[in-house]
């Protein structure tokens, strides 16, 4: 199958049977071989572009269209293993960089639900990392409150991640709490000086007067 995104042409093996669709759309992945393709041409397609909103570039229309195909594909996989974690984290992340923050945080929110009594080391960074994108998500819903708690668990957890430390930051002045604000902040540039964020929060905070005891 040729799949034309833009300039691009992108040759895809077939992940599923093209005869069988659910209710909303999505084919039907047959087998763990076709799971498996359907995850790797997702990540190969939306790489770049979910590397580019992690640093807080805006996407182009093209880099748009990519995760847009990218997140069927994820979905497709997740009706045929719902259990898994990792694809659902993918999922969420995408959805979210295309401004789709209902479904990333429904997304995320599944993926830490399969998580279940598993403490491995690489689930735990994985799901301290999807706490801090639920933070970004709930930030960009308005719900700060849920936003500034999502970033507590993430900075608690690794307290040397200065991208956790912002996000708490962050939402912490939207609940009034300047001072943790200001402690995540001077934690956040302890580690990583030049950290963009950090900086200009900094700034701002700066410009704050104390309030009078």
């Amino acid at each position: 199958m040729l799949l034309v995104i833009g300039f691009l042409v992108v040759v895809v093996l077939s992940n599923h049977s093209r005869e069988m669709k659910t209710p909303e759309g999505l084919y039907v992945v047959a087998d763990d071989a076709a799971y498996n393709r359907n995850l790797d041409n997702a990540r190969r397609l939306s790489a770049d572009a979910l590397q580019d909103y992690e640093v807080g570039k805006q996407l182009t229309p093209d880099q748009i269209q990519k995760i847009q195909q990218a997140v069927r594909w994820i979905d497709e996989a997740n009706l045929y293993r719902p259990d898994k974690v990792g694809p659902y984290f993918l999922s969420g992340k995408a959805h979210a960089a295309i401004g789709d923050y209902a479904k990333a945080d429904e997304k995320l929110r599944q993926g830490l639900a399969n998580i279940g009594s598993d403490t491995s080391q690489p689930i735990m960074m994985a799901a301290m990392d999807a706490h801090y994108e639920r933070s970004r998500v709930l930030f960009a819903l308005g719900d700060y409150q849920a936003s500034y708690d999502e970033a507590t668990i993430a900075a608690k957890a690794i307290p040397n991640a200065p991208d956790y430390l912002v996000a708490r930051a962050k939402a912490a002045m939207q609940v009034s709490k300047l001072d943790v604000a200001k402690t995540e902040i001077a934690a956040a540039l302890a580690i990583s000086p030049d950290h963009k964020g950090a900086k200009l929060l900094q700034k701002y905070l700066n410009s704050v007067p104390t309030p009078k005891s």
